[in-house]
This record gives C-alpha cells, structure tokens and sequence, in this order.
C-alpha cells in the first residue's frame, strides 16, 4: 500500500514538472495562429531597432597580408586600345608641356638693392631689395632733366649766376656770367652730372617751384616711394626704391626719350655763347657709346656709395639694371647683364 502511495507521488510531481516547464517555455503563437518559425526570438529591444530576424553573422576581415596578397593579382594591365597609352614628351603639344629644366643661379651682387627688368612690361628677373629707399644722389637728375623739359624752351639762353654754384664743392668747368642755351645745360647734367646746370636749369622759374614740380611729377607718374628735397641729388633726402626707378625710367622711355638718347653718347659738344667757345664734354658713363647701351644716369654722395641706372637692348627688348650702394657700380652692374644674357635667358627660352 505504501509503495502504491509513493508512485503515485512520484507519477505527480513528473505531471506537474512536465506542466510547469511547458508553461514558460512553449513559443508563442500569432494571431492568425500561424507559427513562428523556431529560428525567431522577438525582444523588445529588436523591435526598436528593427533588427532583421535573419541578420548574418558578420565575417572577419582577411589579415593584411592576404588582402595584399589578394590585390596583386587581382591588378590586371591591359595593353588594348580602351586604356590610353602614356604620351612622350614629343607628342605633347608644346603649350602644356614645360620640360625639367635647371634653375639659373642667383649672380651674388654686392649692393644695398638692385634690380633687372623688362623696362616696358615691368616684369623682375632679379630683385634685390627692390622695395628699399635709398639715396639716389645723383640719378635725382633724370627727373630734373623731365622737369626742365617740360617746363623750358630748349633754345632760351640761361646765364649762370652766384646762386647756381656750391662754393664747398669746387673744381666746376662752368663760371658765373656765362650763357649756354638751356639744351647744353641738360647734356652738361646728365653727361658729366654738372650741379650748377641743374642748379641752372631749377632757377630759370624758381627753384621752390621746380622742385615742388619733381614731385608732382613723381607722384603722377606712381613714384610713391620717391621723394626730392633738391635738383641736384647732393641731399642724402632724395630717396627712391630700385621699383620706382624702374617706373621712371619707363616713363621717360616713352615721354621724355632724349634724356636716354643723350645719356647713351660717350660725348657731346656744347658752346659758350658769350665767348662762342665750343667745348667737347665727355660723359663719365663707362658704358656710353657701347653697342647695346640704351641710355642711364650715375650717382654718388658719401651716404649713398656709388648708385647706377642702366638700360641696355637685348633681342629688341630694352631692359633696365638698378643697383644702388655699391663699391664698385659698373662691374655690378655689368655681372647683372651678363648674367640675364646668358644664364637667366638661356634657360627661360629652352622648352
């Protein structure tokens, strides 16, 4: 009897374990009472995220050796019409291909600025402090010689007084009471550099005027950098930077072309008209009378050292050399232009 009472224990609790595990365990089942296949598990979590039910399993990544691997044979080079075959620098047109071509060097000049250019389009080949005031002594007299031109008839006589001359200087060709004509002045200044002919020529209408008339003159010609306290360039107070030479330079190329003209002769003949005295003056410009010479002005006080514009011709171009504060302004200026002739043009002209 007891062991009846034990089984049927036993054979309860199994039915009732049976009922419980089925009970937390069984799927659910949806509304249309279809089943959901086994593979499911719905959370709350997928639901707002909107996980697919049949995401796969991501799959690693390859190591980076066998990615490289992979890639070298996957690269396939094809050798048919659809792939374009790379051009040699002959069967480039000549407007886009540039090829490698050595660099010039620098020339190593001894000067505070200088300066070479195109004098017509303004294009630099070199600059050296370009943007540098400096005193300019006396190349002020390119802009006196402009002024008087403008202002004076070439042919009116000019008698030369007391207040023409620098007593402190000395050593003048020139005296008081003589007469020249206003045009053999403008070569004594810019040949030989006479101050008392660019003293000459500021008086004829007052000096304050004439120099007030420099400036005005720099100041429409874009000179901002320029500026004259005097005709003569005997003031270290005359400033100007190697571009604004450059700028007055080219404006005189095209308004005033005799200045240049006559700065490119080696000498010139003027007379005395009181005495009727013919003198020959010779310019102390080493480079007038050489064959690609085109014209310059020399200048030199003790605060400036020794200052050179030149323009020279070069394949029909005339091209301008600025060198300022220098001990030795003609050889500078000669390493400048020989530079430009035949290393700077030799490599810019071969593509």
């Amino acid at each position: 009897m007891r062991d009846n009472i034990q089984k049927f224990l036993l054979l309860g609790v199994l039915l009732f374990s049976v009922f419980f595990l089925h009970r937390n365990f069984a799927l659910p089942v949806s509304q249309d009472k279809k089943s959901v296949p086994v593979s499911v598990i719905y959370t709350k979590a997928s639901e707002e995220k909107k996980v697919s039910p049949a995401a796969p399993r991501p799959i690693p990544l390859p190591s980076f050796e066998k990615q490289t691997a992979f890639l070298s044979k996957s690269i396939v080079v094809r050798s048919d019409e659809s792939v374009p075959a790379l051009r040699s620098p002959e069967s480039v047109p000549s407007e886009t291909f540039y090829p490698t071509r050595a660099i010039p060097a620098k020339p190593d000049v001894h000067a505070e600025a200088a300066l070479v250019a195109d004098l017509e389009t303004g294009e630099n080949y070199f600059s050296f402090e370009s943007g540098k005031r400096w005193p300019i002594a006396s190349l002020t007299k390119l802009m006196t010689a402009a002024v008087a031109m403008k202002t004076i008839d070439m042919g009116q006589v000019i008698t030369l007084t007391d207040i023409d001359f620098h007593p402190e200087l000395g050593g003048s060709a020139l005296r008081s009471g003589e007469e020249y004509t206003a045009s053999d002045l403008l070569e004594m200044m810019l040949l030989v550099s006479s101050n008392e002919a660019a003293e000459a020529l500021s008086n004829v209408q007052g000096r304050t005027e004439f120099v007030r008339a420099m400036n005005e003159q720099a100041f429409l010609w874009g000179l901002h950098e320029t500026f004259y306290s005097e005709p003569t360039g005997l003031l270290s107070a005359n400033q100007a930077t190697p571009d604004d030479l450059r700028k007055l330079a080219a404006a005189l190329h095209r308004f005033y072309p005799r200045i240049f003209d006559i700065t490119r002769l080696p000498q010139a003949t003027v007379t005395e008209l009181r005495s009727g005295e013919s003198k020959t003056i010779s310019s102390i410009n080493l480079f007038a009378g050489r064959g690609d010479f085109l014209g310059g002005k020399t200048g030199y006080i003790d605060e400036s050292n020794g200052n050179l514009l030149s323009l020279f011709s070069h394949n029909g171009r005339p091209i301008i050399v600025v060198v300022l504060g220098t001990n030795d302004r003609f050889g500078e200026t000669e390493k400048l232009i020989r530079w430009f002739k035949n290393d700077f043009t030799s490599h810019t002209t071969s593509r």
